[in-house]
């Protein structure tokens, strides 16, 4: 144990000394550079186990200096579902005309690109034009350019069963996406046909739309594929 501990004080580079231990039969000579210590057997373990002791107790102490290596754990990352605002009466309508547009251009390619942004409500504040007796109406305003847009009037989109009260139809779900579509095809017919207002060739086009309109409502795809948020 005295040449393990001499050996380790020896391979220090802390200290130039030599040190060196000559085991015999019943003593040990431990050399320190010029001092030579004559211990017996006993006296030599018993301070090689004190050197050893504190020779553990330093490599303790510093390992206990030196800073833990830090470890980061992955956040787990909880998806959080941010619910949709709901969309009032009027957004919910307007919702409407956009998806009949965007069904009545799968039959009418020549129609112009959709563009939700093209399909707004009137504001009288904004758009400066009145609507009059219009449900509806499809043109440019005059900060717009010969940018064609189609703008419903806030009251039709509200209650369209009201202007069609002669007809004696209701506020059901689907009666409300027919009447909407049905102004939508009107308007929808100007954007092609710009010669004239209400000519004969503008007629042709409205109700090729509402033939179009008809037959998608036939088909289980057409209802399948609204947006959910259109709903009541």
């Amino acid at each position: 144990m005295t040449r393990k501990i001499a050996r380790r004080l020896t391979n220090d580079k802390r200290t130039s000394l030599k040190i060196s231990a000559d085991v015999l039969k019943t003593k040990v000579h431990l050399t320190v550079g010029n001092m030579v210590l004559k211990l017996s057997t006993v006296e030599a373990r018993r301070i090689g186990t004190t050197l050893e002791k504190a020779v553990s107790i330093q490599d303790t102490s510093k390992a206990d200096s030196k800073p833990a290596s830090l470890s980061f754990s992955k956040p787990q990352l909880q998806v959080v579902q941010v619910e949709k605002p709901k969309l009032t009466t009027l957004e919910k309508r307007l919702e409407v005309a956009k998806y009949v547009f965007q069904q009545i251009k799968t039959k009418h390619h020549d129609l112009p690109p959709y563009r939700k942004s093209k399909i707004v409500v009137h504001n009288e504040k904004r758009h400066r034009f009145p609507m009059g007796n219009a449900l509806a109406r499809c043109g440019s305003a005059s900060y717009k350019g010969k940018d064609w847009m189609i703008y419903f009037k806030q009251k039709f989109l509200l209650q369209p069963e009201f202007y069609y009260k002669r007809y004696g139809v209701d506020n059901s779900f689907d009666i409300i996406v027919f009447l909407i579509g049905k102004v939508m095809c009107h308007e929808m017919a100007h954007l092609k046909i710009k010669s004239c207002r209400h000519c004969k060739k503008f007629w042709e086009r409205n109700n090729q739309h509402l033939k179009s309109l008809y037959e998608l409502m036939q088909t289980e795809e057409f209802w399948s594929n609204i947006p959910e948020e259109c709903f009541d």
